[in-house]
């Protein structure tokens, strides 16, 4: 009896050592890049799709957030590791790049701080003179270019879940989202960095300060360009700013928030960070391979040690796993394709195909494909597999979220459903958060199938 699970395709990658870029130069999905010594480190952003704006039943929407609305990328960008700083704006100074005021840090000190107080007509000739020096263009992003980053993968409210702490991002942690704990209120900016990055590598995307966007501001997503571009039509009274900041509560950090500024406006609140296009002559690679990591430790529910076999099966292109007894009855998963995927996800679909042989779905009949029980089973073994992750191997949310961008990124490819695909990553997140150890979870699978 085989039970198998398949993992992502080749144009997703881990975050990569800095190098310079120059034309011709072929990049790697999340590998990151610098054009000079004092250009921000840009990441390599994949090509993809995801749904813009926020889900009739998210708490705290507003209607600016609305109607929600798939946007498809269909080229890789670069966007800023982090916000840009003071150092990186000294050196647009320092070469009369850069106009504006001095305009103070508010004596929390500047370095690696994020630069503050510019008007969005200073952030955008900070670009101008990096696309000058560079040749490559700089700009800020679109609104949509900003949350397909800032989201990385994940459809909750935050790319850390359903909810954020100020363990994970700088705002005030006194006024938390939904039935979260209260956090810390630190009541100033913080060097870029200081907490873990998302799924794509992306450091503050949500809190520290709030990013321009090159967007006009618009009311609401009716007319909104669904190739990701900014929306620049009419006047321009306003500008568009996303991400929250250091004095923002916590419904202000959700990935589908938006808020609007004067493009003459100052503030400690708001800085931004930049996107790069590729130069003329460059490439940005949609293929890429991985080692493959060693499987875990493996038992079945009787006992018998599951033995992992490389296999040359499966789809090119896509990683696969398949828990399965071979012709002499003996345990095993067969493992397809493993360098197409980051190292993260491999572990995953190796614990959820241990899951099928400890649950003891191998040795049961098995149900027709997408039937209720053939869902619940791949369910119960994701929830398994993220379990023994947690536990096993110290995974924290950061390391989930890239497991889930993975599975997204998957699952979309093949062409699963938006609805199916939030279903799966839901079940994993709820079980991260709510259930105790992975041993006690199997047990009790086992008892209520009566092999225990």
């Amino acid at each position: 009896m085989a039970h198998c699970s398949v993992g992502i395709l080749l144009a997703f990658g881990l975050a990569g050592t800095a190098m310079s870029a120059a034309a011709g130069e072929a990049l790697a999905p999340l590998s990151t890049f610098k054009d000079c010594d004092h250009c921000p480190e840009m990441v390599v952003i994949p090509a993809g799709k995801f749904l813009r704006g926020s889900a009739a039943n998210e708490p705290s929407r507003t209607t600016w957030e609305e109607p929600q609305h798939e946007v498809t990328f269909t080229k890789p960008f670069a966007i800023g590791k982090y916000e840009v700083t003071f150092e990186e704006w000294g050196a647009c100074v320092s070469a009369g790049g850069c106009v504006g005021p001095d305009t103070g840090d508010h004596g929390w000190g500047r370095g690696r701080r994020p630069a503050i107080l510019h008007t969005w007509e200073e952030a955008t000739s900070y670009a101008d003179w990096l696309t000058t020096s560079t040749g490559r263009r700089y700009r800020l992003p679109s609104e949509a270019e900003w949350e397909y980053a800032a989201r990385a993968g994940t459809t909750t409210a935050f790319a850390t879940g359903r909810t954020i702490s100020s363990d994970q991002a700088n705002f005030d942690g006194t006024r938390p989202y939904e039935d979260a704990v209260q956090g810390e209120f630190r009541q100033q900016t913080l060097p870029v960095g200081s907490y873990p990055a998302n799924a794509f590598g992306l450091h503050d995307m949500h809190g520290n300060v709030q990013e321009y966007a090159e967007d006009c501001w618009t009311e609401s997503y009716e007319s909104a360009h669904v190739d990701g571009s900014a929306w620049t039509e009419g006047g321009c009274k306003f500008r568009a700013m996303r991400g929250g900041h250091w004095r923002s509560g916590a419904p202000m950090l959700r990935s589908a928030m938006r808020t609007r500024v004067y493009p003459n406006y100052r503030r400690p609140t708001i800085g931004f960070r930049l996107l790069a296009e590729p130069s003329e002559g460059q490439n940005i690679q949609t293929l890429t391979t991985y080692d493959v990591v060693n499987p875990p430790p493996c038992t079945n529910n009787k006992g018998e040690t599951v033995r992992f076999i490389e296999s040359s099966r499966g789809r090119s292109g896509i990683a696969a796993g398949m828990a399965i007894r071979d012709r002499s009855g003996k345990p095993v998963i067969f493992r397809s394709n493993y360098a197409a995927t980051p190292p993260e996800f491999q572990s995953f679909i190796d614990r959820h195909e241990c899951a099928h042989h400890q649950t003891g779905d191998v040795d049961r009949p098995l149900p027709p494909r997408n039937s209720a029980e053939h869902l619940m089973n791949e369910s119960i073994s994701d929830c398994v597999a993220i379990l023994r992750m947690r536990d096993e191997d110290g995974y924290n949310r950061a390391a989930f979220s890239r497991v889930a961008a993975a599975m997204r990124h998957d699952m979309a490819k093949i062409g699963f459903p938006e609805i199916s695909i939030s279903s799966r990553i839901s079940n994993i997140d709820n079980c991260y958060t709510k259930y105790g150890s992975p041993q006690d979870f199997i047990i009790g699978i086992l008892k209520q199938r009566g092999l225990l």
